[in-house]
């Protein structure tokens, strides 16, 4: 997928998955949703078929997931 999209690979990081542990490439993108736009860094695995939001992105984008409907939500942003 980082080929395909031409994404720039610049390092990578060990996560755990539901498979168990593996190195993903690490990169950054210009993503869109629920009509925001940031960049934002991202980990690009070959093993999934699909696009997840992760933390990073969400964050990124000041968006949190409604755990009750499944949606994407406005976050509250905090400066501390």
């Amino acid at each position: 997928m980082a080929k395909k999209l031409a994404l720039p690979i610049m390092g990578k990081v060990k996560v755990r998955t539901a498979s168990g542990e593996e190195a993903l490439d690490q990169s950054y993108a210009y993503t869109k949703a629920s009509g925001k736009s940031t960049v934002a860094p991202m980990l690009v695995s070959d093993k999934m078929d699909k696009t997840l939001l992760g933390m990073f992105i969400l964050e990124a984008l000041g968006l949190t997931v409604d755990i009750s409907t499944g949606t994407l939500k406005e976050a509250e942003i905090l400066l501390l």
